[in-house]
């Protein structure tokens, strides 16, 4: 209840307390009775559905094993779906490697694919470097999916390292 004289008043909701995909009802009732004040006069509502973020897409790389440095890596993500009202999606990409080193890959923009070099994986884990791609409406809502990448070093001989220092 809100006091005689008051014009305006926020409705503040706590985030991430209403379920996305759901419609909510929110409404508003008014009197003039101040002796009875459960008399409603006038009321408006309002149905509000709550933003989805894009799901059912993919991240793929190609190759999933290379050379560090050196073979080009093709990440592209595809089989992302929304409510065409939040279109266009757009799409980030990162690779982990280390549990909280993050190397940006590509930045948000509308294009679903890049290709890049990547350095070498920790050899504490295998070389593989966890690749995630991020799908962003124009809500801000975000789906994500993984893939594993593999990027080692070559292996030279003491030869081939002579060589190639000679030359």
């Amino acid at each position: 209840q809100i006091g005689t004289g008051v014009a305006a008043v926020d409705l503040a909701i706590k985030k991430n307390s209403l379920t996305a995909g759901k419609t909510y009802t929110f409404q508003l009732a008014a009197t003039y009775s101040t002796t009875n004040p459960d008399n409603v006069d006038v009321f408006e509502k309002i149905d509000v559905l709550i933003n989805d973020a894009p799901v059912g897409g993919s991240l793929t790389v190609s190759p999933q094993a290379g050379i560090a440095l050196n073979t080009s890596f093709f990440f592209q993500t595809k089989g992302w779906s929304d409510d065409p009202n939040d279109y266009p999606l757009q799409y980030s990409m990162v690779v982990f490697t280390f549990s909280t080193k993050v190397n940006t890959i590509k930045t948000s923009d509308e294009l679903s694919y890049t290709s890049t070099v990547l350095a070498e994986g920790l050899e504490k884990k295998n070389y593989t470097m966890t690749a995630r791609v991020t799908a962003r409406d124009i809500y801000g809502a975000e789906g994500e999916d993984t893939t594993e990448v593999y990027s080692k070093m070559p292996v030279f001989s003491t030869a081939e390292l002579a060589s190639a220092a000679d030359s």
